[in-house]
């Protein structure tokens, strides 16, 4: 059974083949049933187990095991752990095991990049990256496989978590720096800054304490999405530009009350 470690999982799942991977996956589809979850002990040591199993019309089935222990933090241990197990759906023979942290955090990265490819401007060369965890680390990679960038703006609430994050991007040759303003990072205040093409990927941990951004003139948010279920699960398209600033911050239940985008999510 094939059991690679993180540093070969990442060799054999470089960007430039994962995304035009994972858009024929999406296009051929697969059988996904509906996840199994299951309450594991009591107390402080109590923690969550999902089960994601799936297969394919290949002859390949998998099955997902994610741990969440929110305890953990005491321990210090990740409050998350994953795993992957790959079978063949033939005759149930594993064939391999693999980090599941690393396989989805790529996985997530790369569908951003693969909704950009489709929805963000073919000229568009700036990238804002909100959260700068381990798929906001992934982000710019991915970007840049499917869009020529000149800049690559990282936010994150540590600012030193962000430097951290633009250094590491510098490092492996892209144009990259932290920014300590979110709202003045989205929102330019001459409208005609807005016009540069840009892209802004969104780190499910970034949106923790973030509201999206609105009325941004022909641009697009490729949103890493906890529970994604396909392509247009992440992806929506944003308003055209109203007067004023961008909303960054305001209630939640402000952002109820917009009318859900074209594809049926809300913004």
């Amino acid at each position: 059974m094939f059991q690679p470690d993180v540093n070969r999982l990442r060799d054999l799942l470089p960007f430039h083949r994962l995304v035009p991977a994972l858009r024929d996956a999406f296009v051929a589809g697969a059988t996904v049933p509906l996840r199994h979850t299951h309450k594991v002990g009591a107390g402080a040591d109590a923690g969550t187990s999902l089960l994601m199993p799936a297969w394919d019309a290949d002859g390949f089935y998998g099955v997902k095991i994610v741990n969440i222990y929110p305890g953990n933090s005491v321990k210090g241990l990740p409050g998350l752990h994953s795993t992957y197990v790959l079978h063949d759906a033939r005759t149930g023979v594993p064939l391999a095991l693999l980090d599941g942290n690393e396989i989805t955090s790529r996985r997530t990265a790369a569908a951003s990049a693969l909704a950009a490819s489709f929805l963000a401007r073919p000229d568009a060369c700036r990238l804002l990256v909100v959260g700068a965890g381990r798929v906001g680390s992934l982000v710019a990679p991915a970007m840049s496989s499917v869009r020529q960038l000149e800049r690559v703006e990282v936010w994150n609430r540590d600012p030193a978590v962000a430097a951290r994050c633009a250094q590491s991007l510098v490092e492996q040759g892209l144009p990259a720096l932290a920014v300590t303003d979110l709202e003045a990072a989205v929102v330019r205040r001459r409208y005609r800054q807005l016009r540069h093409a840009r892209i802004h990927p969104i780190d499910p941990c970034g949106m923790a304490r973030c509201r999206q951004p609105s009325g941004l003139d022909r641009q697009l948010h490729a949103r890493n999405d906890r529970g994604g279920t396909g392509l247009f699960r992440q992806c929506w398209r944003v308003d055209r530009h109203r007067r004023g600033r961008g909303q960054v911050g305001r209630p939640a239940q402000r952002a109820s009350r917009r009318k859900p985008d074209p594809v049926g999510h809300h913004r």
